[in-house]
């Protein structure tokens, strides 16, 4: 709990973990919101699937696709696929090749 409260990315992202299974989802969100705005890439991840599918925040694909644009910008190979198979379904996602 002290790593993460010194805002350690992957502390963050754990704590985080540990309450969205307590379904303590305003919580969770709160600490992948945190860890992802210092740039965790699995926490922007985490968002990005949370935001799409309404877990925890209202469900909003624009901004689940934005978390997800983020993360495969440094390399997250789920984030990359999720945008490369949107791209193949033309729904509109850019590739992961997108600057943010």
């Amino acid at each position: 709990k002290a790593a993460a409260e010194a805002n350690y990315e992957p502390a963050l992202y754990m704590l985080a973990g540990l309450h969205r299974h307590r379904n303590d989802w305003t919580t969770a969100m709160h600490l992948y919101t945190d860890a992802a705005r210092h740039g965790h890439a699995r926490s922007q991840y985490a968002l990005a699937c949370a935001y799409a599918h309404g877990k925890g925040v209202p469900r909003d694909v624009k901004r689940g696709i934005e978390f997800c644009r983020m993360a495969a910008n440094q390399g997250h190979k789920g984030a990359i696929q999720i945008l490369v198979k949107m791209n193949q379904a033309k729904l509109g996602a850019p590739g992961p090749e997108v600057r943010v």
